[in-house]
């Protein structure tokens, strides 16, 4: 069942880049939405109103995630900050990534295994955030 979920995603985000990549970011963000929908059984709407610092406790803790669902939606968060970047929708891009962020590091912290994946995805974060930043400044 996992196998399958992260097969599906790998699908998605691929479709999701394909569009980004033709500068489609209408038919990127509905594919993105299906995406929280048919991965996670949530409209996307639900994950950004859980508060950031909140995230883990209740997504584990109320609505039983485990960590495979907790990577996916960091996955998925990401692929939605890079999207927003994109298109220059840059506070909706920070949040993503610092919801990815938050997820990403509670696996790394958590799930007992290490991961270079995760870890360059964490860089990735990080050097996208003080890019955000950067471009705020000069606005």
């Amino acid at each position: 069942y996992i196998l399958r979920m992260l097969e599906m995603m790998g699908d998605f985000i691929a479709a999701i880049l394909a569009k980004m990549k033709k500068k489609d970011y209408e038919k990127a963000s509905e594919i993105l939405e299906n995406s929280y929908q048919t991965l996670l059984r949530n409209e996307a709407g639900f994950f950004y109103k859980i508060p950031v610092n909140e995230m883990t406790q209740k997504l584990i803790g109320e609505h039983n995630f485990t960590n495979s669902h907790l990577e996916i939606l960091a996955e998925l968060f990401l692929t939605e900050a890079e999207l927003r970047f994109e298109e220059k929708k840059l506070d909706q891009s920070s949040h993503c990534y610092e919801k990815s962020k938050i997820l990403l590091t509670f696996l790394e912290e958590n799930s007992g295994s290490l991961s270079i994946q995760r870890n360059e995805k964490l860089k990735k974060i990080d050097q996208r955030t003080h890019e955000i930043k950067l471009i705020q400044v000069k606005n």
